[in-house]
């Protein structure tokens, strides 16, 4: 049972993995106080955050057109860790070796999912880090980052439980009887009892004969 589950947590793990890299990582909130004609009294708030594959404004940027920097490339390592658990998990029907192999990639995969994670936080926490002169910043985890951690945990739990443990010997209930082999004049109780045996007594006195 536990390693039915096992299975099942490994599954679910890696499409948590794939969905949370579709979704923003990490992200920041800035209200803009200048715009293009000068200091605004209401400035408008802009989301930017950073899937496994591109940043996302919202709204989008007008007259900017396409930056053309360079895209983000997480979501590769989080596709990995992803058919990592998905191996795992489907290792877990064939030869017990082949098991283990499987639990030791689900492990790796796990790992790979947190790793990239922190990278995300720590990467982009420096990038979007502020307040700025003209902007008031407010950094956050994405839906995405939870969903990965989430993932992680899962493929971890997974991985431990589809382990097969030896199953425990049950224990006797009742009184223990112990006998050794071969020793009959030993009772089951283990505790020797002497006996003497008695034989005719050659004696007539008393005897109404004698």
């Amino acid at each position: 049972m536990s390693r039915l589950a096992g299975v099942v947590a490994l599954v679910v793990g890696a499409v948590l993995v794939v969905f949370g890299s579709l979704l923003p990582l990490y992200g920041v909130q800035q209200e803009e106080l200048f715009g293009s004609g000068g200091p605004v009294s209401n400035g408008r708030v802009v989301t930017v955050g950073i899937t496994g594959w591109e940043l996302v404004r919202e709204p989008d940027p007008e007259g900017l057109g396409d930056q053309g920097g360079p895209e983000p490339s997480y979501g590769y390592p989080l596709v990995l860790a992803a058919l990592l658990a998905g191996a795992g998990a489907a290792l877990q029907f064939r030869a017990p070796r082949q098991a283990v192999a499987g639990r030791l990639a689900a492990f790796t995969g796990a790992g790979l999912a947190a790793g990239v994670l922190w990278a995300v936080v720590e990467t982009w926490s420096v990038l979007f880090g502020g307040p700025l002169p003209d902007e008031d910043v407010r950094t956050f985890v994405g839906s995405g980052g939870y969903l990965v951690g989430v993932a992680a945990a899962l493929i971890a739990v997974g991985a431990v439980l589809s382990v097969e443990w030896p199953a425990r010997a049950a224990r006797p209930t009742g009184v223990a009887v112990h006998q050794v082999e071969d020793d009959d004049d030993t009772p089951p109780f283990g505790i020797a009892i002497p006996v003497v045996e008695l034989g005719p007594v050659d004696d007539d006195r008393g005897h109404p004969t004698g």
